[in-house]
């Protein structure tokens, strides 16, 4: 295998912006799964409900039949939103196992300005450091998540949206 190019700090710092939306991100993702599903399995009408036998070729459950009229684009996008949903987890445990190697002090400082968004100064108060101490402690860590990520495929290798 090729030796991979450490990361810069703008692509870092790209990955762990993505890495605070990634759980919106699945939760939009089933939202559409959810209400598309609903849409096409939806019993919208009583009739045929009496759980009798149908006629000969004809479906018995409403379901049944309401799950042989999808259009095979709607179960292809269902298919993509959960693949999707599964990337992003798989993505998201990646991140989290390459923040998890940074110290406690590199960890809360890239978790509140990045996951949190809190500002210098609650960090600083937080940490009892200055603000620009807990800058230079985000700027080392940085550093050395652009190490770790050019070493693990998944974060590496990902698209992240621009």
């Amino acid at each position: 295998m090729r030796k991979r190019d450490i990361m810069n700090k703008e692509r870092v710092k790209q990955i762990l912006i993505f890495f605070g939306d990634i759980d919106g991100q699945i939760a939009f993702n089933v939202q559409l799964i959810n209400s598309t599903e609903e849409k096409y399995y939806s019993l919208s009408s009583g009739a045929g409900l009496d759980g009798m036998p149908k006629a000969k070729y004809r479906t018995s459950s409403p379901t049944e039949s309401a799950a042989l009229n999808i259009p095979e684009a709607v179960s292809e996008a269902i298919r993509e939103w959960r693949d999707e949903n599964e990337r992003l987890c798989r993505l998201k445990s990646a991140i989290a196992g390459e923040l998890c190697r940074l110290n406690n002090t590199q960890r809360t400082v890239i978790y509140d300005f990045y996951v949190h968004g809190y500002k210098w100064a609650r960090i600083s108060q937080r940490l009892n450091y200055s603000e620009r101490q807990c800058q230079n402690i985000r700027d080392s860590a940085l550093d050395k998540l652009g190490r770790n990520f050019s070493h693990n495929k998944r974060v590496y290798e990902y698209e992240y949206p621009a």
